[in-house]
C-alpha cells in the first residue's frame, strides 16, 4: 500500500528537475516502482469498471423486472380481451340464431352445472319466471341442451340431453327413421329403435317434433358407434351430442305455450331461414 502511494511521487519527481539522459537514483527507483504502479493502475481500473458494470447491471436487472411485470400485465389483458371476444362471438351467434327461429324464445345465463354424476343438470338465471314452464326446451345454435325440470323465482334447473333420465323423440335425418334418444349419464346418448334400421356412422340425429316438447328439426347429435346385442337383432347406436356441455354460458329457452312451437324446421334453422326468404 505504501509503495503504491510513493511510486507516483518517484515517477513524477523528474518533473522537478531538468530533463537528463543520465542515469540517476530517481530513475532507478522509478524502474523499481513502475511495476507496482502499473499493477495498482490496473487494479483501480478493474475495480472502477467492476463497480460501473455492477451499477449498470443492477439498473438493467431492475428494468428487466419492470419489463417482465409489464409483459405479464399485457398478457393478462390480452387473455381478457380474447375471452371477451369469444363471449361476444357466442352472444352474436345466439342472437342471429334466435332471429331465425319461428317460435318465441328468451335468453338465459348459465350459473352452474353438475356434470360429474349420471344426473346431468345445469342451473340458469331467468328474468321472468312466469314465462318459463316445466319441460320447456333449452337450445343453442349447435343443438339441443335439454329441458327445464324445475323453476324458481329467478332460476331454472335444466335436465341435460345426456342425463340418465332424459328421453327425446328423434329422427335419423338421412332416412327419416324415428327412434328415442336416451341419455347414458356420460358425455354420450343412445338411440333406440323398435326394429333394425338403416343407420351409418356420421348420420345426423334431429328432433322429430312428433312426441315430446321439442320443435321439429333441432340438432341432437351424430352417430359415432354402431353395435349389436348378442342376439344380433338389437342395435346399439351411440350418439355424440352436438352441444359441448362443458362450455355453455348462454342458452335460449323455448316457450312451449306458443302456437308456433310445432313449427317444422325441416332439418335445420338454415333451411327455415331459406323458406322465409
Amino acid at each position: 500500500m505504501v509503495l503504491g502511494i510513493l511510486a507516483p511521487l518517484f515517477f513524477f519527481s523528474t518533473a522537478l528537475q531538468p530533463w537528463s539522459f543520465k542515469k540517476s537514483n530517481f530513475l532507478i527507483l522509478q524502474n523499481i516502482a513502475f511495476p507496482i504502479q502499473f499493477a495498482s493502475y490496473h487494479i483501480r481500473s478493474i475495480s472502477h469498471s467492476f463497480w460501473e458494470d455492477y451499477i449498470a447491471l443492477r439498473a438493467l436487472r431492475v428494468e428487466n423486472i419492470k419489463l417482465e411485470a409489464k409483459v405479464k400485465q399485457l398478457e393478462t389483458e390480452l387473455i381478457g380481451y380474447a375471452e371477451t371476444k369469444a363471449e361476444l362471438t357466442k352472444l352474436f351467434e345466439l342472437l342471429e340464431f334466435r332471429r331465425e327461429l319461428a317460435f318465441p324464445t328468451s335468453p338465459a345465463t348459465v350459473v352452474t352445472s353438475h356434470l360429474s354424476s349420471p344426473f346431468k343438470m345445469t342451473r340458469i338465471a331467468i328474468s321472468n319466471a312466469k314465462k318459463v314452464g316445466i319441460k320447456d326446451p333449452v337450445i343453442l345454435p349447435s343443438g339441443v341442451v335439454g329441458r327445464v325440470m324445475r323453476v324458481g323465482k329467478s332460476f331454472a334447473d335444466v335436465q341435460l340431453l345426456t342425463d340418465l333420465n332424459s328421453h327425446v323423440d328423434a329422427l335419423v335425418q338421412r332416412t327419416r327413421s324415428r327412434g328415442i334418444l336416451s341419455g347414458l349419464g356420460t358425455k354420450f346418448a343412445k338411440l333406440h329403435f323398435q326394429s333394425i334400421v338403416d343407420v351409418k356412422i356420421g348420420d345426423e340425429i334431429i328432433t322429430s317434433g312428433v312426441i315430446g316438447d321439442f320443435p321439429k328439426g333441432l340438432p341432437l347429435g351424430e352417430v359415432v358407434k354402431i353395435g349389436f346385442a348378442p342376439d344380433n337383432v338389437t342395435q346399439t347406436i351411440i350418439i355424440k351430442p352436438r352441444v359441448n356441455f362443458d362450455d355453455i354460458s348462454e342458452v335460449l329457452i323455448v316457450h312451449r305455450g306458443s302456437k308456433n312451437i310445432s313449427a317444422d324446421l325441416d332439418g335445420s334453422p338454415q333451411d327455415q331461414k331459406a323458406k322465409k326468404l
